[in-house]
């Protein structure tokens, strides 16, 4: 079993802060974390998983994104109770699917790495990655609900 500093006392389960990813700047090596991006993007490849790497997966990423990295861990989904007060994932997008090619291929290792080792909020801000600029400052209220809707409607219920 690994033992991340972050999660001393803790059965394999790293704190989660309220971040979409939890920082692991901390807790692993920059090797680590290249090694890690690697073995992510082997469930697309089926090629075989470094031990080392695997027991990290399994201690820090498993419980949101899945034994099996396709973003359905016991926390992304509640099973084993509702998620932690501090966690977001019911308002953020769910946990990647580390199997789903198109999803995956839209990021760089660079990126990876930073939201690894940074937690989201961090990559963001410090590291200058994001996925989407804010549109509050020329949009209204009722603008941006009437967006949602559409989305909704159209992409989600529509199945477009």
């Amino acid at each position: 079993m690994v033992h991340l500093p972050c999660c001393a006392g803790r059965s394999r389960t790293p704190p989660l802060k309220a971040t979409a990813i939890p920082s692991f700047e901390e807790a692993l090596e920059d090797d680590q974390i290249r090694r890690l991006i690697a073995y992510e993007r082997g469930f697309l490849t089926g090629r075989p998983q470094d031990p080392e790497i695997r027991e990290i997966f399994e201690a820090a990423c498993a419980t949101c994104h899945g034994p099996e990295g396709r973003g359905n861990g016991p926390t992304a989904l509640g099973r084993d109770g509702p998620p932690p007060p501090t966690f977001v994932s019911e308002v953020q997008p769910p946990p990647a699917d580390y199997t789903n090619r198109l999803f995956m291929g839209r990021f760089s290792d660079d990126f990876l790495f930073a939201l690894i080792k940074k937690g989201r909020l961090d990559a963001t801000e410090q590291m200058g990655f994001d996925t989407m600029n804010p549109y509050g400052h020329i949009m209204s209220d009722e603008e941006i609900w009437s967006i949602i809707l559409y989305i909704r409607k159209t992409f989600i219920e529509g199945k477009r």
